[in-house]
C-alpha cells in the first residue's frame, strides 16, 4: 500500500455529525451514498486522500477545521458502496468550498506548534502521573496512553493519538484537532484525564 503525498489544495470533503477523525488515528468508513462514491472514486484514481469534516449539531453547517485522510485500505461491493479505513494524516482548513457533484474544497494545511524543548518532561510526567491514578476498571485506557508514550516519536504524535484512541467527546475532540500549538492540546487531554480520574 502506498504512503500518503502531499494533501492537495483542493480536496474532497465527507461531512459527518457525530465524527472527528484526527491525525494518525484510523476511522472505518461504509460509502453508499451517490455523491460519496464519486467521491471515493476520484479519491482512488489520484492521491487515495480525501478529508472528514464534522457537520455542526443540527445545521447545514460545517466546523471550518477538519482532517486529510489517506485510504489505507478498500472494498468495493458489486452493488456500487464500498467499505474502507481512512487514516488521518494532517490538520486541514477549510479555506473555501467548491461546486460540484460531491463536497469539495480548497484547504489549507495547519502545522502543529510544538512545545519548549524544556516543557516536555514536565507535560510527559503530568500525563504519566494521571495515568497512575486510573482505576482497574480503567486498565485499557491505562495501557493504551502507556502504549503510546513509549512508541510514539514526540509529543505532537502522541497528543494526536492519545486524544483519537481515548477521547470519546466529540466536542472535545473537535477542540483537539482545531488547536495547533502542542502544548496546549496536552492540556486538554489532561483535563480529559482528569474528568475520567475524578468523574464527580
Amino acid at each position: 500500500m502506498p504512503s500518503p503525498t502531499k494533501t492537495p489544495k483542493k480536496i474532497g470533503v465527507m461531512i459527518l455529525p457525530e465524527t472527528v477523525l484526527l491525525p494518525g488515528g484510523l476511522l472505518p468508513l461504509f460509502i453508499f451514498e451517490p455523491r460519496y462514491r464519486m467521491m471515493l472514486a476520484e479519491a482512488l484514481e489520484s492521491h487515495r486522500m480525501f478529508a472528514i469534516g464534522l457537520m455542526r449539531s443540527g445545521r447545514e453547517e460545517v466546523f471550518p477545521v477538519g482532517c486529510a485522510g489517506f485510504v489505507r485500505a478498500c472494498v468495493t461491493n458489486p452493488d456500487g458502496t464500498a467499505q474502507l479505513m481512512l487514516q488521518g494524516v494532517e490538520r486541514v482548513h477549510f479555506k473555501e468550498w467548491l461546486e460540484g457533484a460531491f463536497p469539495c474544497a480548497q484547504v489549507q494545511v495547519l502545522r502543529s506548534e510544538p512545545p519548549p524543548a524544556h516543557s516536555e518532561e514536565s507535560l510527559l510526567g503530568e500525563i504519566r502521573n494521571l495515568c497512575s491514578r486510573l482505576s482497574d476498571e480503567q486498565e485499557e485506557v491505562r495501557s493504551q496512553i502507556e502504549t503510546l508514550l513509549e512508541r510514539t516519536p514526540g509529543l505532537a504524535e502522541f497528543s494526536d493519538l492519545a486524544a483519537s484512541t481515548i477521547v470519546h467527546d466529540v466536542a472535545v475532540r473537535q477542540r483537539l484537532l482545531e488547536e495547533r500549538d502542542v502544548t496546549s492540546r496536552l492540556a486538554i487531554l489532561a483535563a480529559y484525564l482528569v474528568r475520567i480520574v475524578c468523574p464527580d
